[in-house]
């Protein structure tokens, strides 16, 4: 929720609408404030001087009722005859509206003249103005009360009539109504549902206008209004009202306790405020509506049209679709600078991706063919598709002849082609191999031998990279455009790279042939070197067994009695005779396996004759070297599938091998049957000179021995150990060594037993 209010750019913009909107209602708010202060201040003001002028209002009347009754106390003959006093004071009364009545008391509080109608007796003794009048003498008013001839809320003013003794013979008193504040109010102006209350010093409601009789007599001392006017003397509030509203009130106090308060509701005094401040809202509202509206529509094709256009076009993008555009006008506004952009960053993506597409192409062409030349058309054809405006040609430097080749080319015309590839004068190619290093050039502008051919040909610019492997120079990988500075610098930094991929197939292909060639002109020697070993070992045992077989004749005395001298010599030539015949053997047999010609001759084998029958033999045998053959053969050996003859000739030759290289001690043949590893293993183990750890591997390897020195001290071609190595394998075996130099060696030869 929180990305769809604030992630969208309509979301931020109805945002900033808002915002820009809210200082309106601020204002507004903050001028309905300062009006509600104002027209508070001026109603505060309108109340206060109600307040004032009700005071002032009541002042004058009580002025004017103390001289009214000075007067009729001049006159005091009048109030001798009650019907005459009646009749004056009705008359007096009728030229004053603020009085509500106009009468006469005697001292015991008996009326017995008054402008209006008594409807009975009356009596004023237990009033306090009464009492005060006849007690002092002079003039006394009273609070607010209930009058008892008229029965409404009045004011009674009372001033004794003394005679010549200074006595009090009557008690003329004037009484004034409410009406009087109707007045009082006309002259002020107020608003609306303004009020007007007058209180005695206990809070009792003397008089309310308008409304007198709901409030008349009731004590408002405990309301929040009345608590302020009576704990103060004047000022202004805002309060509680009487009505329960909230007013603003202006009160003022008399000496003698009467206070006078004017309450107007506040809806009413800030009803011009509420309602400027309500249009304001209204207006503002409507604006930021129209605002709203033009944001979310104009915005739509603004704004939001071309930012979805633009992660369109970035989500093909991302989606591997790298010719995906925004179609926007580029121009100078963000947006559109943007979308241009994005449009050259799609671009550059898909450049590049072809750049690395085609890289790829080459390094799968570089692995899926070693021809030179099927090569060179692969990685032409690739750079055709990422150049189609280009021409392109492959040198290679022929070190045979020291000229540079033409070996592959496109887009060039036939005839100036050969022209121009076949022939051996300085080219542009010739300008880059001789320098090492890429070269961008204006064809106009260079001086070789090719230059009127290529601009015969249209070409205006030249790009000449060097091809090198190893630090090896093969050639030049040349480019030709027909417009001026039509490589781009990107384009070049590609093509670099791009030679020196060509320049690893060039080298691949070169090597392949080579080695090609070599293993063609090795295969050639080896069959030479085979068929010479295998002819000279052939022609030399027909001389070896004659001389052998001469040499028994003339040893056994058929001959001819022969002397021991001569028996010695004629030993020695057998012995050399036997060991020049083995020897052949040994290479018929290595030139046999070399040629792959040896098969094995599985038949079934008893092992423990086989042993017996070798221990025979070299029992038999006379050992002129001081050593001890020892034979650890176990009983009852298993019986195996295996070629007899080999595995008799490999044990042979580790044994031989053993009694070669060890001058005096001991060696050990030995065989035990390996259940856990269903093998029979041979183990040859002597104390003899020993093998260094390095050439464990390489004496079981054709002519190789421990000591190829031309000074060795023992006698051999290395054949012995390779024969017995390569016998092995062929009977599924597999042979081990384990040795140190100056303790001994010991040879094992494990077989498998079949079950």
């Amino acid at each position: 929720m929180t990305d769809w209010l604030f992630g969208s750019i309509r979301s931020r913009l109805i945002f900033l609408v808002v915002l820009a909107v809210c200082p309106g209602f601020v204002l507004a708010w903050q001028t309905a404030q300062q009006h509600r202060k104002l027209a508070s201040a001026d109603v505060q003001k309108d109340a206060t001087r109600l307040v004032r002028l009700t005071l002032d209002n009541e002042l004058r009347v009580l002025y004017t009722a103390r001289q009214l009754l000075i007067a009729l106390a001049a006159t005091d003959h009048e109030f001798e005859e009650p019907n005459r006093c009646n009749m004056l004071v009705a008359a007096i009364m009728k030229e004053n509206s603020d009085y509500s009545n106009i009468g006469a008391a005697r001292p015991d509080g008996e009326v017995f003249c008054s402008a209006l109608p008594l409807k009975g007796p009356v009596n004023l003794s237990d009033r306090g103005y009464f009492k005060k009048a006849i007690a002092n003498k002079s003039f006394s008013p009273s609070e607010y009360q209930i009058g008892r001839i008229t029965g409404k809320p009045v004011l009674v003013f009372a001033y004794p009539l003394l005679n010549k003794r200074h006595a009090v013979e009557s008690v003329l008193f004037i009484t004034i109504g409410l009406d009087w504040l109707n007045s009082v109010l006309a002259l002020a102006d107020t608003p609306k549902q303004t009020s007007l209350t007058v209180i005695d010093r206990t809070g009792t409601v003397l008089a309310h206008y308008p409304d007198p009789g709901k409030w008349s007599g009731k004590s408002v001392a405990e309301t929040s209004v009345g608590k302020i006017v009576l704990a103060e003397k004047q000022g202004v509030t805002e309060v509680t009202g009487l009505e329960g509203g909230q007013d603003l009130v202006a009160f003022a106090s008399r000496p003698d306790g009467i206070a006078v308060f004017a309450s107007i509701p506040q809806d009413v005094a800030f009803a011009d405020v509420t309602r400027i401040f309500h249009r304001n809202l209204w207006g503002i509202g409507i604006v930021g509506l129209i605002a709203l509206i033009a944001a979310w529509i104009g915005g739509q094709w603004t704004i939001l049209r071309p930012v979805n256009a633009l992660i369109g076009t970035t989500e093909q993008l991302s989606a591997g679709d790298l010719s995906a555009r925004t179609q926007l006008h580029s121009g100078k506004a963000e947006l559109g600078r943007l979308a241009g952009a994005v449009d050259r960053m799609a671009i550059s993506l898909e450049r590049r991706y072809t750049e690395l597409q085609t890289l790829r192409d080459i390094d799968v062409s570089i692995l899926s063919t070693l021809d030179l030349h099927a090569s060179l058309e692969i990685l032409l054809d690739k750079i055709e598709c990422y150049l189609p405006y280009a021409a392109a040609t492959v040198k290679i430097y022929n070190t045979d002849t020291g000229l540079l080749e033409a070996v592959a080319w496109r887009r060039i015309d036939l005839y100036g082609r050969d022209a121009h590839l076949k022939s051996d004068f300085k080219t542009l190619p010739h300008l880059v191999f001789e320098s090492k290093v890429r070269m961008v050039l204006d064809i106009a502008s260079t001086k070789t031998d090719d230059r009127e051919f290529l601009i015969q040909q249209g070409f205006k610019s030249y790009v000449g990279i060097p091809l090198e492997a190893k630090g090896d120079f093969l050639g030049v990988l040349s480019f030709f455009g027909k417009q001026e500075q039509v490589f781009a610098a990107s384009e070049i930094e590609f093509l670099t790279t791009l030679a020196g991929q060509m320049s690893i197939a060039i080298n691949n292909a070169l090597l392949y042939d080579r080695t090609k060639q070599q293993a063609i002109d090795l295969k050639a020697s080896n069959k030479v070197k085979d068929e010479f070993l295998s002819v000279m070992s052939h022609e030399l045992r027909t001389p070896l067994n004659v001389i052998k077989g001469y040499a028994e004749i003339v040893k056994d005395g058929t001959l001819g009695d022969v002397s021991a001298a001569q028996v010695d010599a004629l030993t020695k030539l057998m012995r050399c005779t036997s060991g020049l015949t083995d020897m052949t053997d040994e290479i018929l047999v290595a030139t046999a396996i070399e040629s792959r010609s040896v098969k094995a001759d599985m038949e079934a084998t008893n092992l423990d004759e086989l042993l017996n029958d070798l221990k025979a033999n070299y029992c038999a045998s006379s050992n002129e070297k001081d050593l001890e053959l020892t034979w650890n053969l176990s009983a009852n050996l298993p019986a195996v599938k295996t070629d007899r003859v080999k595995l008799r000739r490999t044990l042979q030759n580790l044994i031989d091998n053993a009694i070669k290289f060890t001058e005096q001690g001991s060696v050990t043949v030995s065989a035990s049957y390996r259940p856990e590893a269903k093998t029979v293993a041979f183990t040859v183990a002597d104390t003899g000179i020993g093998i260094p750890k390095g050439l464990h591997e390489a004496i079981f390897e054709i002519f190789r021995q421990a000591d190829s020195s031309d000074i060795r001290p023992h006698e051999g071609v290395g054949l012995g150990l390779f024969i017995a190595k390569q016998f092995t394998v062929l009977l599924g075996g597999n042979i081990t060594i384990e040795s140190e130099p100056g303790r001994g060696s010991l040879f094992t030869v494990s077989i498998p037993v079949e079950t």
